[in-house]
This record gives C-alpha cells, structure tokens and sequence, in this order.
C-alpha cells in the first residue's frame, strides 16, 4: 500500500472510556436491562463505541477513510513518572470498580469489531500513542489522534498528524493549536510545566498562567527562559519581574515537571503497521457487546 493512501487512527481509548463513564453513570440504575446485567454494569461501553464511530466519521468526512486503527488502553499501575514523582497523579480517586470492568468489556467488542487494542506493560497510554504516532510520522503517514488531553497536542506536525477532540468536535491541527493554545504544538510540554496540570499533579511555576504562559513562549523556548529569565522583560507579559523571580527559584522544580510532563515516544511496540490494518465491521453492535460478556464471563474475567 503505497504510504501517501494509509491513514492511521490512534485512539486515546483510556480517556475516552473514562469521559463517557461520566457521563452514563449519573443516569446509571440497576433496575434497567441496558445499564446492568445481573451485577455487571455496562451503562457507558455502548455509548462508549458509538462515540468512537461518530468521532471517526466526523474525522473521515475531512481526512478520508482509515486503512489502520488501533485503540490504546492504559496498563494499569506504576511507571517511570511515579519513580522520579511519587506524587504524580495522586490527587486521583482510586478507579471506579465499574469502570474497570467496562473497560474489559469494551476492549473484547473493539476487538471483535476489527480494531487492533494496545496495552504496555509499566507503560502510561499517552507514551505509547507517542511512539505510534511517531512511527507514522517519519514515514509521512496520515495521523489522526483522537483525543481531548491537550498535552498529546505535542505530537501534531505541519504536515501528517492531527487531533480530534471529541468534546469540542475540534480537529486539531498545528495553526488550530496557535490559535487555541497561543503556542504551536512544539511548545505544549513547554507550556504544561510553567503552568502545570492539575490533572497529573503537575505543579507549575508561580504566577503563570495560562495566558502569561502563552505570552512568554510565543517569544522565548523554555530553555532559552531558563539560561536567561530575564527575557521574560521584555514580553510585554504582565507582572514580568515577579515572573523573573519565580522562575529563578523554581530552576529544579521545573526540571522534575517537565521530565514527568514529556510524552515519551520511543516505546519499544513490537508491532508494525501491518498489525493496524483496519476494515469497518459490519456487525452488530449489540450482538458484539452480548458475545464479549458472555465470553468474559465464561473465561472468569468479569
């Protein structure tokens, strides 16, 4: 297949499941038939799959078809990240038990729908969608990330990769992140550890912002900030001296953060592109959902 026709879907599927359990589960009762079966819930992995097809739709009717999808799941458990930042993600609930077993669920129907799932031992799913798209990329592969976590907008280029955010219907490209973010895709990292990320518990410098940060970065690189703070000056950035002073106390810190905020992207996958290769099912959804549960539930996993 010749390089230029290939479009390879990455789904961050970890994150999509987790914003469609929110959702459903409000509205979740175990007096109906569609929500639970017996003890089981299953409330948020039809809705889960339905969202998936209508964002990959809405990214086809601009991109073209798919030739290769995968779906990337988290593992589970420590990484790197927690070993350099014990308190990495720690302002975290522990996972709902429901969702864990949707999880399952959904991963055993995507699957039997012709989607290839990808899960890395000790490896976060943001590191590993890094390596695939990556891969892709230096091979100019069409990508399109589907995603709404802004720190992957690291990964978009000029040329080959995208980001469709679900929860905005926005397909991300480079000058669609400028104009968003104020930063092109480059400097997103950059970004998340001046100002930090409350999702991880990634602790930003003092005084930035997310506009004071954007200000700053369109000017300078962090490197560039950090051999010479003092460029901060002359950004026109509000409360540039106090800026000055927090990043020079913050030299350390900032070093730690932005090791913990870095998409890795040379995970060894030992895959290859032929094991993407994707064909819309024609199945039935439904009938795809009652086989995986009654295969689960056979095989002891749920």
């Amino acid at each position: 297949m010749i390089k230029k026709s290939m479009h390879v879907g990455v789904i961050d599927l970890s994150s999509n499941i987790y914003r469609t359990f929110k959702t459903s589960q409000k509205d979740a009762s175990k007096n109906n038939s569609l929500h639970y079966i017996g003890d089981i819930p299953i409330y948020c992995v039809k809705n889960t799959i339905l969202q998936l097809i209508k964002e990959q739709n809405a990214v086809i009717r601009k991109r073209g078809e798919f030739t290769h999808m995968l779906a990337v799941l988290d593992f589970g458990g420590r990484n790197f990240r927690h070993e350099i930042y014990p308190e990495y993600k720690a302002n975290r609930d522990p996972e709902d038990p429901e969702i864990t077993i949707q999880k399952i669920i959904i991963e055993r129907a995507l699957k039997h729908l012709g989607y290839t799932v990808i899960k890395v031992p000790n490896v976060e799913a943001d590191d590993v969608i890094g390596a695939v798209v990556t891969k892709c990329s230096v091979h100019g592969i069409k990508t399109t990330v589907f995603s709404r976590d802004k720190d992957l907008f690291v990964l978009i280029d000029k040329e080959n990769v995208m980001q469709y955010s679900g929860a905005e219907k926005v397909l991300f490209g480079w000058q669609t992140v400028v104009e968003s973010k104020g930063v092109s895709p480059d400097k997103i990292t950059d970004m998340l550890t001046l100002m930090g990320d409350k999702a991880d518990n990634i602790i930003g410098v003092k005084g930035f912002g997310e506009k004071s940060t954007s200000t700053v970065l369109a000017a300078h690189s962090l490197d560039e900030l950090l051999n010479d703070p003092e460029l901060i000056l002359n950004t026109g950035v509000r409360g540039a001296k106090g800026l000055v002073r927090n990043l020079q106390d913050s030299f350390d810190q900032i070093s730690l953060m932005r090791q913990v905020a870095t998409v890795k992207t040379d995970i060894e996958l030992n895959q290859s592109l032929r094991d993407w290769q994707y064909i819309r099912s024609k199945k039935d959804i439904d009938s795809v959902i009652s086989q995986s549960i009654k295969e689960l539930i056979t095989e002891g996993q749920i």
